[in-house]
C-alpha cells in the first residue's frame, strides 16, 4: 500500500494477520517488536511524532518498557491536544500500567505525577471536573509531589485537586484548598501565581456565600 516512504505492507484480512501473529512463538514474537521499533526509531524518525503509539505499542511487546511509557506518554500528550480525549485516556492508561512494573526510584515518581496530571486533564475534558476518576489521579499526584512543595508542578497540581472539589461541590474541601493554594504562591512570590491563587480563593468563598469576602 501507498508509494516512496509512505509504502507499507498490510494484510488482505484481520483474521489472516491474527492467525500469522499467533503462529509466532513468544520469544520470537517479542524480538521482532524489539526491531521493529528500533527500525522505525533509526530509519523512520518521523514516527515517534506521527504515530508515537505505534512505537509505544512495540517497545511494550518487544520488553522496552521505559521506552514505551515514554512514548505512552507522548501519545496521550498528543491525542489530548487534538482533543482526543478517549484517545488519551487509554494511551496514558497503557503508560501507568507499564509504570507498575518498574522497580521504585525518584524517575519513577515523576513520570507517575506526569502521567496522572495529563490523565486527569483528559478526563476532566471527557467526563466533567467532578468525575471520581479526575479526584483519585489529581490526588495520588498531589501525594507523590509533597515531598518537592515549593516545585510548580506541586501547585499546579493542588489547583487540579481544588478544580476537581469544587466540581464535586466539596465547597468547604475547596476553601481548605484555596488556603494552601495561597500560601504556596505567596511563598513563590510571582504575580501569576499568586493571581491565580486569588482567584481561586475568591471563587472559593463566594461558593460558601461570603460574598464580601469573594470581592475582596
Amino acid at each position: 500500500q501507498g508509494r516512496g516512504s509512505e509504502e507499507a505492507y498490510v494484510f488482505k484480512h484481520a483474521l489472516l494477520r491474527d492467525a500469522a501473529y499467533a503462529s509466532v512463538l513468544k520469544g520470537e514474537r517479542k524480538r521482532l517488536h524489539a526491531r521493529i521499533a528500533e527500525a522505525l526509531e533509526e530509519k523512520r524518525p518521523e514516527t515517534a511524532i506521527r504515530e508515537p503509539e505505534l512505537l509505544a505499542n512495540h517497545c511494550a511487546l518487544g520488553g522496552l518498557v521505559e521506552r514505551a511509557i515514554v512514548y505512552w506518554h507522548r501519545a496521550g500528550e498528543r491525542a489530548r491536544a487534538r482533543s482526543a480525549n478517549s484517545e488519551a485516556i487509554g494511551h496514558l492508561t497503557h503508560g501507568l500500567e507499564l509504570l507498575e512494573t518498574l522497580p521504585d526510584d525518584p524517575s519513577k515518581v515523576d513520570r507517575e505525577i506526569d502521567l496522572r496530571t495529563s490523565l486527569a486533564l483528559a478526563m476532566t475534558a471527557l467526563h466533567g471536573a467532578g468525575a471520581p476518576e479526575v479526584k483519585e489521579n489529581y490526588v495520588r499526584a498531589r501525594l507523590l509531589s509533597e515531598t518537592d512543595r515549593e516545585s510548580p508542578q506541586h501547585l499546579t497540581i493542588m489547583m487540579g485537586c481544588w478544580t476537581s472539589s469544587i466540581g464535586r461541590s466539596e465547597v468547604y474541601e475547596a476553601q481548605e484548598l484555596s488556603r494552601q493554594i495561597l500560601k504556596l504562591a505567596e511563598d513563590r512570590g510571582e504575580t501569576a501565581y499568586l493571581s491565580e491563587a486569588k482567584r481561586i480563593s475568591g471563587m472559593s468563598v463566594f461558593y460558601a456565600g461570603q460574598f464580601e469576602s469573594a470581592r475582596e
